[in-house]
């Protein structure tokens, strides 16, 4: 008899750097250590993104206004691709073409399926939570959350690891404060020191190797060394999924660490 694998893992991407590649050291991590996981490419949103026949819509411009639009498409599409795991888990084959997928007929335990997200994904993860019971653990990084989820708030796990150079970005923490009252689960609000934005995606890998003047670079990834950013952000990230999916207890989540001590407990 094969036991169900303890969760599975979606991510959704950031529409700042809407592309393949943006979250893949983090995903890799989660499933070297047994989590399975489902990357989403939204429609208009990632990069690139082929159906069926070939046709290929590219990234478009998202109006200042439509903001929230785009994170109710982003919950939209969640939805739709824990439906068509679901679907997988039972034997079907949720392809549109029919294509050979791996066998993961009652392999995964959907009883426990967790859910994170960068910038505008940090925003889409929370929402989805709020709208579907079956994301059991959440995590923003470097995001808000919507006016409904603030008002609403969540009861389900919920942790945040925000920047340490937020000022061009303030929407990395819109509602946060707002929200926080509101979370009857378990909770926790992280700040990496020396961070900018973009420094939660594999694009902080490539920074040195960018041409680009050393304050731009500054104000995009921060001051922390790539490989040190990386190093904590999958650590924290594990350690989360890991006590909430698995309910294995995690000290690292407890206090501040003196191996890590980039890493700020805000709340």
């Amino acid at each position: 008899m094969i036991t169900p694998t303890p969760a599975v893992i979606g991510y959704t991407r950031s529409s700042t750097v809407a592309d393949n590649v943006s979250l893949t050291s983090l995903a890799e991590d989660l499933a070297s250590h047994g989590f399975v996981v489902a990357g989403i490419d939204h429609t208009h949103d990632s990069g690139q993104v082929e159906f069926p026949g070939g046709r290929v819509e590219v990234a478009q411009s998202i109006p200042p206004d439509s903001a929230d639009q785009e994170t109710l498409v982003r919950t939209a599409d969640a939805r739709f691709v824990l439906d068509q795991i679901a679907r997988l888990n039972t034997g079907n084959n949720p392809d549109v073409d029919h294509q050979r997928l791996p066998a993961f007929r009652h392999t995964l335990n959907l009883a426990r399926v967790g859910m994170f997200g960068h910038s505008h994904g940090a925003e889409a993860t929370a929402e989805t939570m709020l709208q579907d019971h079956r994301i059991t653990a959440g995590a923003g990084l470097d995001g808000g959350v919507s006016d409904r989820v603030a008002t609403a708030g969540l009861n389900t796990p919920f942790m945040v690891i925000s920047g340490n150079s937020s000022a061009g970005h303030p929407m990395t923490e819109e509602n946060l404060t707002t929200l926080w009252p509101h979370l009857t689960g378990w909770s926790r609000w992280l700040r990496l020191r020396g961070t900018g934005h973009l420094a939660f995606t594999d694009f902080e890998t490539f920074a040195p190797q960018l041409n680009t003047p050393p304050a731009t670079r500054q104000a995009l990834f921060g001051t922390l060394a790539p490989e040190r950013a990386v190093t904590i952000e999958r650590k924290y990230l594990l350690a989360f999924f890991i006590e909430q999916l698995d309910h294995h207890h995690q000290r690292l989540l407890d206090r501040p660490s003196g191996r890590y001590p980039e890493m700020i407990f805000e709340r």
